[in-house]
């Protein structure tokens, strides 16, 4: 009677979770039911006492694998200050540059502008980035420059 209820009760469960999203059955991905992984050499027998049943392989459920997010691929870029041979045409707009490259693209590009605006009385187009950029423009002032991780150019 304990083998036919243990069987039942296999049985239901097996049927029940059957149509559970993907899970993993020897090392691969599949769609379908859930497996049982049941030992039926060690079921117990009818006249068997209670002590049997509690040493019995019980049901595994294989479980789908976990979700990893991946790590997003970064490169960390040191650059301490500004070493290199820069192209600049103007000292006044390579000190706007070297005063005024702070804490962030969106605050450097402000302050160069309004510095060089009331340094040099004449309005300049600024481009600054944490990233690398590309441009080509025709100019007849103009000056770049990088300290720690900001880049700028300003040119008229």
């Amino acid at each position: 009677m304990k083998i036919f209820i243990f069987l039942y009760l296999s049985i239901f469960i097996f049927i029940k979770y059957s149509s559970q999203t993907p899970c993993l059955v020897n090392d691969q991905l599949t769609k379908g039911p859930i497996l049982l992984e049941i030992s039926y050499d060690a079921l117990p027998f009818e006249d068997a006492d209670d002590t049997a049943i509690s040493n019995t392989t019980t049901p595994t459920f294989m479980k789908a694998p976990r979700k990893v997010k991946a790590k997003p691929k970064t490169r960390k870029m040191i650059i301490k200050s500004s070493n290199k041979n820069y192209p600049c045409n103007n000292d006044t707009l390579k000190k706007i540059l070297k005063t005024n490259i702070i804490e962030s693209p969106s605050i450097a590009k402000r302050a160069i502008y309004h510095t060089a605006l009331t340094d040099m009385n004449e309005p300049f187009n600024v481009i600054c980035s944490e990233h690398s950029f590309s441009i080509l423009v025709n100019a007849n002032l103009y000056c770049q420059d990088t300290i720690k991780h900001i880049s700028c150019l300003i040119y008229k």
